[in-house]
């Protein structure tokens, strides 16, 4: 086990009979690391309720002009575009009409699966260990742990790391 700071490799040579000698001392250090991450996900979620509702709506687009044939709506939607570009006797025209399909919803809290959950953590946690990781190490091993704290699940990922841990400082003479 080293601590942070601890001197691994040293470029001063002890002479024992005149003293000692600076040089250039270089190296690579690997070493196992660990790592806890923790987050904390709640167990509700919005979730859209499709109320049934449809409309349906066009457009001409000339070129870059574009004239709308209704007005939009503030209400919660799915919006489905469709482009059907107009050509005459096989001569594509700068002419496309669009329609746009608008599926209402309104939104309601609901359970979340907790394995769903739990994946959704790990996924979270693998990747914050990655970016930290990845620059001078791999990721060994990981263990995913899960458990529930009122309406919320707290998901622990624990890892093992090997990574470069040598930093290079100036020798004061």
């Amino acid at each position: 086990a080293v601590t942070e700071g601890q001197l691994l490799i040293s470029g001063v040579e002890d002479l024992e009979t005149l003293g000692a000698r600076v040089t250039a001392g270089m190296g690579s250090v690997q070493a196992r690391t660990w790592y806890s991450l923790t987050t904390t996900i709640p167990l509700t979620g919005a979730q859209k309720q499709y109320t049934g509702r449809e409309k349906t709506a066009l457009s001409l687009v000339f070129g870059k002009h574009r004239i709308k044939f209704f007005s939009n709506s503030s209400i919660e939607y799915d919006k489905i575009i469709q482009r059907t570009p107009l050509s005459l006797l096989g001569v594509p025209l700068p002419v496309t009409v669009v329609t746009e399909t608008y599926r209402f919803y309104e939104t309601e809290e609901a359970a979340l699966n907790t394995a769903g959950v739990e994946r959704l953590g790990e996924q979270i946690l693998t990747q914050q260990l990655e970016s930290m990781v990845a620059p001078y190490g791999t990721i060994s091993s990981t263990l995913c742990t899960s458990r529930q704290r009122g309406n919320a699940l707290e998901v622990t990922l624990a890892a093992e790391c090997v990574e470069e841990i040598a930093q290079t400082v100036p020798i004061l003479t």
